[in-house]
């Protein structure tokens, strides 16, 4: 691993602390920026190194540093019942990486985002049902548990999928990526945001 790909990881790894910090209160589960930098980490970063970004996000929390939401940190964050989000970083970050890591293609980059956030989703959610049911001694129906976890953020997460393609796809070209094969056909007609 070089000195720049270990560069790379330590800034993903701090921007999506910095998304833990811009916070909106929704519920159990409070918006945040988080989600935007872990898909940004999939698409810049290589599998592995997506993956090790989101890893040591969390890990870093875990020990005591208030990295999350809420500026909470500690070991004791395990028992929230929203960490399943967290942990679902680590797979969403590598499967985006793996699936649309490197390309100008809108499919291969819609497609791997969707299928990133839709196993965080399943990691997220069966978590805080777990969590919810724990925390109040009762089964927690999953009508409220999507009621909670998921259906306030299906317009919020579009749109920070929305920016973060624009982004992507509008800095890449920006970024050295000699260690990296860049797939730049159709580049033009594929950007998306492009007048």
């Amino acid at each position: 691993m070089t000195s720049k790909e270990l560069t790379r990881i330590a800034l993903s790894t701090a921007l999506i602390a910095v998304g833990s910090f811009i916070t909106i209160p929704l519920g159990p589960v409070p918006f945040t920026l988080q989600t935007l930098f872990v898909i940004l980490a999939g698409l810049y970063l290589k599998p592995a190194h997506a993956a090790l970004s989101t890893f040591l996000y969390m890990i870093i929390g875990l020990i005591g540093v208030p990295i999350f939401a809420g500026f909470s940190g500690g070991p004791q964050s395990l028992a929230s019942p929203t960490f399943g989000f967290i942990i679902s970083f680590i797979p969403m970050a590598y499967i985006i990486s793996k699936m649309a890591h490197g390309s100008m293609d809108n499919k291969k980059i819609i497609s791997g985002i969707i299928v990133g956030v839709i196993v965080s989703y399943l990691i997220g959610l069966i978590y805080l049902k777990y969590g919810l049911t724990k925390l109040n001694g009762v089964e927690v129906p999953m009508k409220e548990v999507l009621s909670l976890g998921f259906i306030p953020f299906i317009i919020p997460d579009a749109a920070k999928i929305l920016v973060a393609i624009i982004v992507y796809k509008r800095t890449y070209k920006y970024v050295d990526n000699s260690n990296n094969k860049i797939e730049s056909t159709s580049y033009e007609s594929n950007t998306i945001g492009n007048k």
